[in-house]
């Protein structure tokens, strides 16, 4: 259990920091170019499809930290006995399309976290304010659905997958609050 709980934190490391991009940049003056939302301020149904928050700068740079965590991972895979001794047989990071699986982690995290964003604008929740359960697993949720026809895990994994970044989300959430990086605990 412990060698799997290790394995997907690991392996999920590009979606969960791909995830902590956006708050981070909008703190990055010379970004600020980049601060257009992705649905070029369109409307369904008189409300924002994702709303102002959800941006190029935070997309572009999401998928750009995936890529590279991605890579990285793999550097330390063949370099690391004990990440080979973790990762199951039937995953092998040197053949991995590490462009391609790295931009699917980052644009499935920030798409899951906007389409998440698109339900919560169409029932009325405000932009920043929070839909407990669903802002913690949109970004697991969309990398899973973008990814899996890549790499797939056995349901066992995903669970703790899905069990471990949801925790990890709330920690970092309120360590995010607490050093003024998000206007919220959750």
């Amino acid at each position: 259990m412990i060698k799997d709980l290790l394995f997907v934190l690991y392996f999920f490391a590009p979606v969960g920091l791909a995830n902590m991009v956006p708050p981070i940049l909008s703190k990055v003056a010379f970004l600020k170019d980049l601060n257009f939302p992705i649905d070029f301020n369109y409307q369904f149904r008189g409300k924002p499809i994702f709303g102002s928050h959800k941006t190029w700068r935070g997309l572009i740079g999401g998928i750009v930290v995936a890529i590279l965590v991605l890579w990285l991972e793999v550097y330390i895979f063949n370099h690391s006995h004990f990440i080979q001794s973790i990762t199951p047989k039937d995953i092998n990071y040197r053949t991995l399309p590490i462009l391609l699986l790295g931009f699917l982690f980052g644009f499935g995290a920030l798409m899951g976290d906007a389409v998440e964003s698109f339900f919560k604008r169409q029932i009325g929740i405000e932009a920043g304010k929070s839909l407990f359960f669903f802002d913690q697993t949109d970004y697991i949720l969309g990398a899973i659905l973008t990814t899996f026809w890549i790499v797939s895990l056995d349901f066992k994994r995903y669970v703790l997958l899905v069990i471990s970044f949801f925790m990890l989300h709330v920690v970092f959430s309120l360590i995010g609050y607490l050093i003024k990086v998000k206007n919220s605990p959750l």
